[in-house]
């Protein structure tokens, strides 16, 4: 036997509306569309891995570029060093 809670919520109309747009299009229940978005939001979240790092060896001093900083890392390869932006 199920059992189902009947809630009240107060959602925007326009939202409403694009819901009830979207139950049609899966063909689904405005209910079933709720739910299943609710559960899709309590799944855990993969983890973010950490920005990488470009390690540059100088002599005997190693310089850091962050290679998520397109920017940084673009001035390095194009040999503008005055430019780029580097991590100690």
């Amino acid at each position: 036997m199920l059992i189902c809670m009947r809630t009240t919520l107060n959602l925007d109309d326009h939202l409403v509306a694009r819901l009830k747009r979207e139950a049609l299009t899966r063909r689904t229940t405005l209910t079933r569309l709720i739910e299943d978005a609710i559960r899709q939001s309590l799944e855990p979240r993969p983890a973010v891995a950490p920005p990488h790092e470009f390690h540059l060896f100088a002599g005997a001093q190693a310089l850091a570029v962050d290679i998520a900083d397109r920017n940084a890392l673009e001035d390095w390869l194009e040999g503008d060093h005055a430019r780029a932006r580097f991590r100690p």
